[in-house]
């Protein structure tokens, strides 16, 4: 079996390390419409740095990212980025809609154990069986600050006796906030994510957050709340 354990961004649920500063342009290439994207991120010793994301636009007009499609500048970021959580840059894609944002990780070691918080399933699949076949959903909680980006991230542990494709996807605000990572499987998989939404929200009220995923056979999902105060 391929185990597969991706990280977006962070492992805790919620977590107020803003990117800053977001600058778009778009260019069309011999590949189609490109977003480039400038934005200041944390730098890993107290300050910003300005890191540009090239995001194809789907046929939906939706911005993905994609690692190899990053200048060396960017990569290097990302690999820095993830070195934090002792993992490395991972291949597929991320689509982003009203997220600004996705590193995708890989962890170096399948047998390592994922943050707790994020990594402890609260809800199996709706459908889940007592075959292989499985997916447990665990959706963000928390707060956030009013008119500060944030990240809100779950998690989903999934299993599949056949090969297909593993999509899953982490949302906030009723889906004005989401982003939605697919993959393939060419042979029977498991693995888990753990995905970030990066939101804003202007005023204090409560938000939804959702967390879903699904393999060939079934699907699985866990709804919760960040409380903007």
């Amino acid at each position: 079996m391929n185990k597969l354990a991706i990280t977006l961004i962070i492992a805790l649920p919620v977590s107020a390390a803003p990117p800053t500063s977001q600058k778009d342009r778009v260019e069309n290439t011999g590949e189609g419409r490109t977003m480039v994207r400038t934005t200041d991120w944390p730098d890993f010793e107290g300050g910003f740095v300005a890191v540009e994301q090239r995001l194809l636009i789907n046929e939906e007009g939706d911005p993905t990212y994609q690692y190899s499609r990053q200048s060396k500048a960017t990569q290097l970021y990302h690999e820095a980025f993830c070195l934090e959580k002792n993992a490395q840059p991972a291949g597929g894609e991320a689509v982003l809609k009203g997220s600004i944002a996705a590193w995708i990780c890989e962890l170096g070691d399948e047998n390592k154990a994922l943050d707790p918080e994020v990594a402890t399933p609260r809800n199996p699949g709706a459908f889940m069986d007592r075959s292989t076949d499985y997916v447990f959903a665990n959706t963000p909680n928390g707060s956030a600050r009013v008119g500060v980006n944030f990240h809100s991230t779950g998690s989903i542990r999934y299993s599949s006796s056949i090969s297909g494709s593993m999509r899953g996807s982490v949302s906030v605000d009723g889906g004005r906030c989401t982003t939605n990572f697919p993959q393939f499987y060419a042979s029977p998989f498991s693995g888990s994510h753990v995905a970030t939404a990066i939101c804003i929200v202007h005023e204090p009220r409560r938000v939804s957050t959702k967390m879903e995923g699904c393999v060939p056979r079934l699907c699985g999902s866990d709804s919760g709340s960040v409380t903007i105060n």
